[in-house]
């Protein structure tokens, strides 16, 4: 039906009820409400493709000069270059999620080894400070690029924000947690899935990795929730039950 197409982010439907009563009318509001968000929708990926334009060109001009650079600090050097890498990295991300956003339709989705992909991502991370507890074989259906983006980006987070740099993903049926050591988030969840948020001026980061994360959530109809028990805090990224 148009309503469960419309709950799996279908935005492409039409109601085709075209009578003169009160069912009439809601299907005339329903179409106009769809057309608004296809709109919305649309400017936002063109906000995102004109931002990932302007910026992909003095990131590459910035990153080659950075290598030209001759300095007697080579661990400034080091992190300008890394600095600058991760956020080619970002850019490279958001084009794809925009990509797969706009070819909604050809989204090729496959079950998923999730404890083979956190080993390949732990590779990609060169970090030994990843365990992975398994309480439950995964049954997880997703988009295997886009859902290794999404835990990678957890990953990162917890790696770099949590005490003792460390982090903890646990495997259920039906989700995946990303545990880490650290303060509580000051504020809700949704705060920080926009884009360019953070939590304070002083603070490192680009506002963008649960921005990313969020989208990609979307884009497969699961949930993102985060808790903080015990000094922990918790991302899990959920199938709908």
């Amino acid at each position: 039906s148009n309503i469960t197409q419309f709950k799996k982010g279908d935005f492409s439907i039409n109601s085709n009820i075209d009578s003169q009563d009160e069912i009439g009318a809601i299907s005339k509001n329903f179409n106009q409400a769809i057309e608004n968000i296809r709109y919305l929708i649309e400017s936002k990926h063109l906000f995102m493709r004109n931002i990932m334009h302007e910026l992909k060109t003095p990131i590459t001009k910035a990153l080659f000069l950075a290598n030209m650079i001759e300095t007697k600090d080579s661990k400034e050097k080091e992190e300008l270059i890394n600095n600058l890498n991760a956020m080619n990295a970002i850019l490279k991300q958001l084009a794809n999620i925009d990509k797969f956003q706009t070819q909604f339709s050809n989204l090729i989705l496959e079950t998923i080894d999730v404890e083979a992909m956190l080993q390949q991502l732990g590779k990609e991370l060169q970090s030994d400070a990843i365990a992975i507890k398994k309480y439950e074989e995964p049954e997880i259906i997703a988009n295997r690029e886009l859902l290794a983006v999404a835990v990678k980006n957890l990953i990162e987070n917890g790696l770099k924000y949590s005490n003792d740099h460390r982090v903890t993903v646990a495997l259920y049926r039906k989700k995946v947690e990303v545990r880490s050591r650290g303060e509580a988030l000051q504020k809700e969840l949704e705060y920080y899935t926009q884009p360019f948020t953070q939590e304070s001026k002083n603070q490192k980061g680009y506002g963008l990795g649960l921005y990313i994360i969020s989208e990609i959530v979307k884009l497969h109809n699961f949930t993102l929730s985060y808790d903080h028990k015990d000094g922990v805090n918790i991302f899990t990224i959920a199938l709908q039950p």
